[in-house]
């Protein structure tokens, strides 16, 4: 009888062991497929990602094997892409006429400026000028323009 008893429990307790092994396999189940659709998503945000910050390069001048050096050659003179905010921003000056301090006086009539320093993009590898003016209003601003051609470009179409 205490046998029986016995046996009754070992099998009670085998049913709990299983039923939690059960639930417990449901569980890693579960969670590999959370991770699997995690890891989706987060390669559908990386690969958004970096279509969305592929920068465009120059905004006027053609496309050439380089990125840096587009070809200006049927563009005219003049500054273009933004209003020099930002890198996002920047300005494209076309023409050796054309220079960041004409910019500044153009679009802050009286400006002074203050600072200058060439930073490169982290993000695109891009290089911008950045120049630190002083309104007639007493205002900090900043404008990037963006470093394309220049002398390096010039020996490459040699």
């Amino acid at each position: 009888m205490a046998q029986q008893r016995n046996r009754e429990r070992l099998i009670a307790i085998l049913a709990k062991a299983t039923a939690k092994s059960a639930a417990l396999a449901k569980g890693v189940m579960h969670l590999k497929e959370c991770t699997m659709k995690l890891h989706l998503v987060f390669a559908i945000i990386f690969l958004a990602g970096c279509n969305a910050t592929t920068p465009t390069y120059s905004t006027v001048g053609k496309k050439t094997d380089d990125p840096h050096c587009p070809d200006y050659s049927e563009v005219s003179g003049g500054f273009y892409g933004g209003d020099g905010s930002s890198e996002e921003q920047a300005i494209e000056i076309v023409g050796i006429e054309h220079k960041p301090n004409r910019w500044i006086e153009e679009n802050y009539p009286g400006a002074v400026p203050t600072m200058q320093a060439l930073i490169q993009s982290p993000r695109t590898g891009l290089k911008y000028d950045r120049i630190s003016f002083t309104t007639v209003n007493g205002e900090d601003k900043q404008a990037y323009f963006w470093v394309s051609g220049g002398f390096s470009c010039l020996l490459k179409n040699l």
